[in-house]
């Protein structure tokens, strides 16, 4: 998706997410998907990417996590870091919670 042609407007991503427009505004506002890139005008040019995560976000929030928690992990993902963010993201789930607590599986042997 490297031409402006690619990338999608919001009542296409609204379309292809199931998502209302309004949906999608409020969670740019509140940083659940990082500022949208613009076209010429001012309209919203979505990418690839972006349908991604407003995919991922439908999933965990299907999970029954909370708005917070979610603006939480998005907030850590953000920062670059996978490893870090999945790490981080326990340990924050975990406090907004406190009663969530994840042990890394090991291998073993029988």
């Amino acid at each position: 998706m490297n031409t402006q042609d690619d990338k999608l407007t919001i009542q296409q991503v609204a379309e292809a997410t199931g998502l209302s427009v309004y949906t999608l505004r409020y969670y740019e506002r509140i940083g659940l998907i990082h500022p949208i890139g613009r076209a010429e005008n001012p309209h919203r040019r979505y990418t690839a990417d972006d349908i991604g995560w407003i995919d991922f976000l439908k999933k965990i929030r299907a999970t029954g996590m909370s708005m917070q928690q979610m603006q939480a992990y998005a907030e850590l993902q953000r920062q670059g870091d996978a490893e870090n963010a999945s790490t981080s993201s326990r340990s924050a789930y975990g406090r907004t919670t406190g009663t969530f607590e994840v042990h890394p599986l090991q291998d073993r042997h029988l």
